[in-house]
């Protein structure tokens, strides 16, 4: 869990930190909002924004959301400011944590976002997973039948260029069927690697109806970030 603290807390930044890092968290800090935001985008990734309640809440999450950078705000202050605390929320901070900072509160609040920020697997921890005979490389299947958040459907690997490129055929049986072509594409950017995740493929005739009343990247869009951040925490540990 990597988290990124904006502003002082109110003079509580060290506690907090030390808290989230006794945790397991990897802490770093910045004093304003559009510091915050150049981080991001220079590459230093978090799973969770720390920010002072009285910093532009407001525009932190209009900015994230414009740039679509999915990371949950959670916003501190004084805990005896409830109007603070309300309007933190109503700017769009997921929570609210009182300083001087609890403990176990702040532990709470990591293991809440750690389970949010997981797999298509969390959605659905009864969901039965199946792996071919080719379990890595070209050929490799793997397929999987759950609830109805999470579906069901066939992944195959149908080609790789290591270290640049793997294709995959995506077939979903349910709750709606449909078949797409996959590509993941690896290129050397700086310190680090640019992934960008594509799929392309035939829309069906209740899907084309759903476009209409839809918006398909909100609804989706949330799944791609989450897959993304968590190949490069799986990648970054490695």
């Amino acid at each position: 869990m990597r988290l990124l603290i904006v502003g002082d807390l109110e003079g509580h930044i060290t506690t907090a930190g030390k808290i989230a890092i006794s945790r397991g968290a990897k802490v770093s800090h910045v004093n304003t909002v559009d510091d915050a935001l150049t981080a991001l985008r220079a590459g230093r990734g978090a799973e969770l924004l720390m920010i002072d309640v009285k910093l532009n809440i407001a525009n932190l999450v209009e900015q994230l959301a414009s740039e679509r950078i999915s990371i949950p705000v959670v916003a501190c202050g004084i805990g005896t400011d409830a109007n603070a605390a309300v309007a933190s929320i109503k700017a769009g901070a997921k929570e609210y944590i009182p300083l001087p900072p609890d403990a176990e509160l702040i532990a709470a609040v990591l293991e809440a976002v750690s389970e949010e920020s997981s797999t298509i697997v969390h959605k659905d921890p009864a969901m039965k997973r199946t792996f071919g005979a080719v379990t890595h490389g070209r050929g490799a299947v793997y397929e999987w039948d759950g609830n109805g958040q999470v579906g069901s459907g066939r992944i195959t690997i149908v080609d790789t260029a290591a270290p640049s490129k793997v294709d995959i055929k995506l077939d979903m049986l349910r709750p709606i069927t449909a078949h797409n072509d996959v590509a993941f594409t690896l290129v050397p950017e700086g310190d680090g690697t640019k992934v960008t995740w594509a799929m392309t493929g035939g829309v069906p005739y209740v899907a084309k109806i759903m476009h209409v009343f839809f918006n398909m990247d909100r609804m989706i869009g949330g799944d791609f970030e989450i897959g993304l951040a968590s190949l490069k925490r799986i990648a970054e540990t490695k």
